[in-house]
């Protein structure tokens, strides 16, 4: 039987290390094959704030993880990835996507990319449970963004119709206030807040679940129609990889 394979799409700069290497390493330890994309090919880096330094420390990436980012990027796979934005790219030989966030700026890149998002909409509706060998799309935090400004044929967002949260609001505000004196606006990728957008990228509020704002433990949302899973910040990672490879599996019949 060959293996499932996952393509993960990432930014040249500014994605967080604990979404991409905590889920990578679930998905390996699965026997799942795992491949990377940026918009041109280069090398990605992650936000090094959250690996080194007082941020690092305080709000980063914890020894585990970084121990696993630090592997991950020894990998012939991530140190040369794939380039969404060529001609020859192609997601048809991918189960399952993943799509993981980051707050700096550089993140702007993956999260504006039309020719991502085109990538976004044609593979989307392939992950509507009952219809014939689904594909599923994991996405967390910032991640769920990309995808919200996926837009279907109709103009109209891919998770129009879906249930998903992202980072919540409440996250995202103490983040920003807790270090702007320092920092400045790091913490703020737009003006508008995360949940905020999403939110207004679905057909109902309601579709959105923040969690609760007590929650720290980790929490994941799966969609009822489709092979869809997401969930809010690295807290959530552990979690987020193990319902990935879950859905991985009932969607290909493992």
């Amino acid at each position: 039987m060959d293996s499932i394979r996952v393509l993960v799409f990432l930014a040249d700069l500014g994605n967080d290390p604990t979404e991409i290497a905590v889920p990578w390493s679930i998905l390996v330890a699965n026997n799942i094959t795992v491949d990377f994309a940026t918009e041109t090919g280069l090398e990605s880096h992650c936000d090094p704030r959250m690996i080194n330094g007082a941020v690092g420390a305080v709000m980063g990436a914890s020894a585990s993880a970084k121990a696993l980012y630090n592997d991950l990027t020894t990998k012939p796979s991530w140190k040369h990835p794939l380039s969404w934005s060529s001609p020859a790219f192609s997601l048809g030989g991918y189960a399952g996507v993943l799509l993981p966030g980051g707050h700096d700026k550089p993140m702007r890149q993956y999260l504006e990319s039309k020719s991502l998002q085109v990538h976004l909409a044609s593979f989307f509706p392939l992950t509507k449970k009952g219809s014939q060998n689904p594909k599923v799309m994991a996405a967390i935090c910032h991640g769920v963004l990309a995808l919200a400004r996926a837009k279907g044929a109709e103009g109209k967002s891919v998770l129009w119709e879906a249930t998903t949260t992202t980072l919540p609001v409440h996250m995202e505000r103490f983040a920003y206030f807790s270090t702007a004196a320092v920092l400045g606006d790091y913490y703020r990728t737009y003006p508008a807040y995360t949940a905020d957008e999403v939110k207004s990228l679905l057909s109902s509020p309601s579709q959105y679940k923040s969690g609760g704002i007590l929650n720290v433990s980790p929490f994941t949302v799966e969609d009822a129609t489709h092979y869809y899973v997401s969930a809010r910040f690295p807290g959530d990672a552990q979690a987020f990889g193990n319902a990935f490879v879950a859905l991985l599996k009932e969607a290909s019949g493992r």
